[in-house]
């Protein structure tokens, strides 16, 4: 095995552990959750009487559709979240390519294409995002009305 494929191996098992330590960062953070109690009531208790006390609707546990516009919004959300990590991995992944392309036009281009995709593909989102917000805000909005 020559000397630059045990390099190109070292560099990628160094990248590989960067990469998991990222991903397992925010586990190692020992933040109260909202469930845990915080003077007289827990967090959720004291925001949901906050709330309550400025007349507004707290309770999305309710038949009908302020539950339904929680549940598609929590689900699209988590939808969009994927679709913006993909997308990052995608913009690190073709910077890599362009980084080591070496002179190769081949590869540069397929690294600037890519680039040029993901860019696109955030600004698709970024719209998808914006007009689900805005319409599952009217929709709750509106069934807020009603009640």
């Amino acid at each position: 095995m020559s000397s630059l494929s045990k390099l190109n191996r070292v560099r990628r098992c160094v990248a590989l552990i960067l990469l998991l330590t990222a991903l397992a960062a925010p586990v190692s953070v020992f933040a109260q959750n909202a469930n845990q109690a915080a003077g007289p009531g827990t967090i959720l208790d004291n925001l949901r009487s906050a709330g309550n006390a400025a007349k507004y609707n707290v309770d999305s546990s309710k038949e009908g559709i302020p539950a339904f516009v929680d549940l598609v919004g929590q689900v699209l959300n988590a939808f969009f979240a994927v679709v913006g990590i993909i997308l990052i991995v995608l913009m690190i992944h073709a910077g890599y390519l362009w980084m080591t392309a070496r002179g190769n036009e081949e590869q540069v281009t397929k690294a600037k294409d890519q680039i040029r995709q993901a860019i696109v593909g955030f600004i698709i989102l970024t719209g998808a995002y914006a007009i689900t917000y805005f319409v599952l805000t009217a929709l709750n909005g509106f069934s807020r009305a009603i009640t």
